[in-house]
């Protein structure tokens, strides 16, 4: 009995230096600041801003994860953007609030793909997607969301992603799948913009994909 209760303790132990561990490593990363895909956003937004000579753009940004959502909002709101977030957790009534505030007065509706669906927010017309879904059609269905009848202005989209990822070559796969689902549309052509990082910093280029 003596025995077990030692080995059960010892795993204790184990366990708190692990989660110790843990703790420091999310300190560590947390003393970073943004990453390079989030600084690489910052300038997204203050570029097409500039392109367009409007303080007031508006823009829908994806992301698969609700941490990584969270972190969004108080990144843009650090930097003075007004912003609203989506997701699946959500209630009817909370969407549509959420959804009347961006169409009203907030400029950055950060949302994940559950939170977006059924929504029309063609009143936006700039889309970044922060990360990218394994579906190619998920990223259509996002544009979607502001290229619909009734958009005024032509579409943008703007694609994120780490050189030498695990989805790296994601770009040529999907962009073949754009072009396919853009031969049916019957009113816009959205363009489709592919910034590539190198993860170690800031180095990056972008590529220009019509479809």
């Amino acid at each position: 009995m003596d025995e077990l209760f030692t080995l059960r303790l010892a795993g204790l132990e184990n366990e708190k230096e692990q989660v110790r561990l843990l703790l420091d490593l999310s300190e560590r990363c947390r003393a970073q600041g943004p990453d390079a895909r989030a600084e690489t956003l910052l300038d997204l937004l203050y570029e097409n801003q500039r392109q367009e000579n409007n303080p007031e753009l508006k823009y829908l940004i994806f992301t698969e994860f609700v941490p990584t959502q969270n972190m969004l909002r108080d990144f843009l709101e650090q930097h003075g953007f007004s912003v609203v977030c989506l997701n699946g957790s959500m209630d009817l009534e909370r969407r549509r609030r959420v959804q009347r505030e961006f169409a009203e007065k907030t400029r950055i509706l950060v949302s994940t793909d559950a939170g977006g669906e059924g929504l029309n927010l063609q009143f936006a017309h700039v889309v970044i997607n922060y990360d990218l879904p394994w579906n190619p059609m998920k990223i259509e269905q996002r544009i979607g969301r502001v290229d619909r009848i009734g958009q005024k202005f032509p579409v943008r989209a703007f694609n994120l992603i780490f050189d030498e990822s695990v989805n790296s070559g994601f770009g040529r796969f999907s962009n073949k799948s754009c072009q396919l689902s853009c031969m049916s549309s019957a009113w816009t052509r959205p363009r489709t913009f592919w910034i590539r990082l190198r993860a170690e910093r800031f180095s990056r280029s972008g590529t220009l994909r019509r479809c």
